[in-house]
């Protein structure tokens, strides 16, 4: 991978991540959020608290093409997994301010 990837930010907002050299790149939403479809069956209960199984449906996402992968929820990577997708980012290794708010990502996990 290098220069020539093209990442395409399929979450709702914006997302900054830090490269090795100290600078930060934000890469701007696309406009399609991939989201999960789950359907949950209630299943019994645990101390009088209901208790469901979920299901995974689909998953929208575009078809893969070469050197394009798309920065997803970790939700939505758990998904594409199962279905056999290869081209799928979540933010990890975290930047936090000195109030330990998230300010962004310092890597990308496959």
């Amino acid at each position: 991978m290098g220069e020539d990837v093209k990442l395409i930010n399929m979450t709702a907002h914006p997302i900054k991540l830090w490269r090795k050299n100290g600078k930060s790149l934000t890469i701007a939403p696309s406009g399609r959020v991939a989201r999960v479809d789950k359907h949950e069956q209630e299943i019994g209960e645990v101390r009088g608290v209901a208790l469901f199984k979920t299901k995974l449906a689909d998953l929208d996402l575009p078809a893969e093409q070469p050197n394009v992968f798309y920065i997803v929820s970790a939700m939505a990577k758990y998904r594409g997994d199962i279905l056999g997708r290869t081209d799928l980012l979540v933010p990890c290794k975290m930047k936090r301010n000195d109030n330990k708010m998230v300010i962004g990502a310092r890597g990308l996990t496959l």
